[in-house]
C-alpha cells in the first residue's frame, strides 16, 4: 500500500476492467479487508467526483454506513438478488457478485454505467474510509497516481503504459 501524499489516502495499485467486465481485486486489498475467495460482495457506485465503485463484503453490509444510508435493502434481501443483477436502492444502484478464487469480480453492464466505468478503464484501488475498498476512475487522486511510477498495475497481458 502506498500513500501518494503526506496525510493522503493509501492506494494499492491499478486494475483494468476486462472485456467481460471482470476487475482484479489485488491480493493486498483482499488481505486488508479479509476478503476470502468465493465470498459474496456488494458493489455500489462511488462518488460523483471519483466514479468507480466500492466493495463491501456481504457479512459487513449490515454494519456498514452505506447500508444505513440506503436502508431499503437488508442483508437477507441482498442474498436473494441474483448475482450480476443490479437493483435500485433509493437513488443508488447496487449489485451482488462473488470474489472468484483468481481474485476477480465480474461487474454487469447494469452496474458499470452508474459507476461511470467502461471496459478497458484503469481503476485505482484505494483504501476506503468505510468497511471496504474503493476502485476509482477519475479525480485528483487518480491524476496524482498516474504520476507515481512505483504503483503496481494488475491486468493480464496488458502494458502498464496503457493507463496513461
Amino acid at each position: 500500500m502506498i500513500r501518494l501524499a503526506k496525510g493522503g489516502k493509501c492506494v494499492f495499485g491499478w486494475s483494468r476492467v476486462q472485456s467481460d467486465g471482470s476487475v482484479y481485486v489485488p491480493a493486498e486489498v483482499r488481505y486488508v479487508y479479509c476478503l476470502e475467495p468465493c465470498c459474496r460482495v456488494v458493489v455500489l457506485p462511488g462518488s460523483r467526483r471519483s466514479g468507480g465503485f466500492c466493495l463491501i463484503e456481504m457479512r459487513q453490509w449490515k454494519n456498514s454506513r452505506l447500508s444505513r444510508l440506503i436502508g431499503s435493502v437488508s442483508q437477507a434481501g441482498l442474498s436473494r438478488i441474483p448475482e450480476g443483477e443490479a437493483i435500485l436502492a433509493g437513488r443508488r444502484s447496487l449489485e451482488r457478485t462473488t470474489l472468484r478464487e483468481d481474485g476477480y469480480i465480474r461487474l454487469s453492464r447494469r452496474i458499470m454505467e452508474p459507476c461511470g466505468i467502461q471496459k478497458g478503464d484503469w481503476l485505482l484501488s484505494v483504501r476506503g474510509s468505510g468497511t471496504g475498498p474503493a476502485f476509482i476512475v477519475r479525480g485528483p487522486l487518480v491524476q496524482q497516481a498516474r504520476r507515481h511510477p512505483g504503483l503496481a498495475s494488475f491486468s493480464p497481458a496488458e502494458a502498464d503504459d496503457a493507463r496513461a
